[in-house]
């Protein structure tokens, strides 16, 4: 895809970044025995808990967890994951946000499938080789960022309301989110090579970019179908128009509007 910059790139980009931040899903819970397992067995394990979204199994067999920040009285206030990291943070009240990312989940891997082909144990360290497949989900994102900049253009004046309503929707509400999802349609399947390394007796798969990126379904492109990225460059230079009338401000500050959104 061809590389822009300036104003233009700061609206879609700015909107990609804030998908990226918050892509917040869904957890149901699900017991798995805590013996040893092979590789093999881990990565069947693993896959099997992200098919149900059973996060307990999913972090147990994958270095999902990060790190956990703690307050002065030394109690966790957050916690950092690889992906599902929103619905993982201490004290979290599933109310109508947590609803609405579990439903929004759901639409990401109820189509996932997989196949293990072989597996290379060496030591401590082992290489597993998958094809996974899911619905093509390339252009939600993009259909989405449509849907954004459209509002936004009908809004009337800058649509600069338009716009920090839906960005702020995306942490709190993934319903308009989700209906692009369920209107994706074809099947993507990616070879994937992914890593397991064994501590303290345990196996653990690494989440690469690669595997997240194969098991979502290609949802964080940031290139999408020829349609899709025409009629965005279409938006953009309409809206372009509009921020030369409004002024070098929408450039030099949404970033520190995005910022305080989330705050």
């Amino acid at each position: 895809m061809k590389k822009k910059t300036g104003k233009r790139t700061r609206i879609r980009w700015t909107v990609l970044l804030l998908l990226s931040i918050c892509l917040t899903l869904g957890a149901c819970s699900a017991k798995k025995a805590d013996t040893e397992t092979s590789p093999q067995d881990t990565a069947k394990y693993a896959m099997e808990a992200l098919k149900q979204l059973d996060l307990e199994t999913w972090n147990r067999y994958t270095d999902n967890y990060v790190s956990t920040e703690k307050n002065w009285l030394g109690i966790p206030v957050s916690r950092e994951y690889r992906v599902f990291n929103e619905l993982l943070q201490p004290g979290l009240w599933k109310g109508k946000r947590y609803q609405s990312n579990y439903r929004f989940a759901q639409g990401l891997v109820k189509h996932l499938t997989w196949k293990i082909e072989a597996v290379r144990e060496n030591g401590e360290s082992a290489e597993i080789d998958m094809v996974i497949s899911n619905r093509d989900m390339k252009d939600v994102t993009g259909n989405y960022l449509i849907y954004v900049m459209e509002e936004m253009l009908d809004g009337g004046g800058t649509g600069i309301k338009a716009m920090l309503k839906n960005l702020a929707d995306l942490d709190y509400d993934k319903e308009r989110m989700l209906s692009f999802l369920e209107e994706a349609d074809g099947v993507i399947s990616v070879r994937v090579t992914v890593t397991a390394v064994k501590k303290n007796g345990q196996w653990r798969l690494h989440l690469s970019e690669s595997f997240i990126n194969a098991f979502f379904g290609n949802f964080m492109a940031d290139q999408f179908s020829p349609e899709v990225e025409k009629r965005l460059e279409e938006l953009e230079g309409e809206y372009e128009r509009k921020i030369e009338q409004w002024g070098d401000e929408f450039g030099d500050n949404v970033e520190k509007w995005a910022e305080r959104m989330f705050e």
